[in-house]
């Protein structure tokens, strides 16, 4: 994947909205609270990961657990996967 196209999904996990982080977890069967997704997203923008970054994306993924539960933090290393082309392990 080329330099622009990861800069690209970085700006847009980055910037992701409560609703848009909802729309996701419907379409890979995440079921998230509006108040989970906010969570979600706040941490996200706290931190301005680089999903493709493994130990800033483990980082994020244990607070993630710690503010919602652990199989929510494993569904969303499972979204981020999708987001890098399943290269999140």
């Amino acid at each position: 994947m080329n330099n622009i196209m990861k800069q690209f999904i970085n700006l847009k996990m980055n910037t992701l909205t409560p609703q848009e982080l909802l729309r996701l977890g419907n379409k890979y069967q995440l079921h998230l609270s509006k108040q989970q997704a906010e969570k979600i997203v706040g941490l996200i923008k706290e931190q301005k990961i680089n999903v493709f970054n493994k130990s800033e994306r483990s980082q994020l993924l244990q607070k993630i657990a710690l503010v919602t539960n652990q199989q929510i933090a494993q569904q969303m290393e499972y979204i981020f996967s999708t987001f890098i082309g399943g290269n999140a392990h």
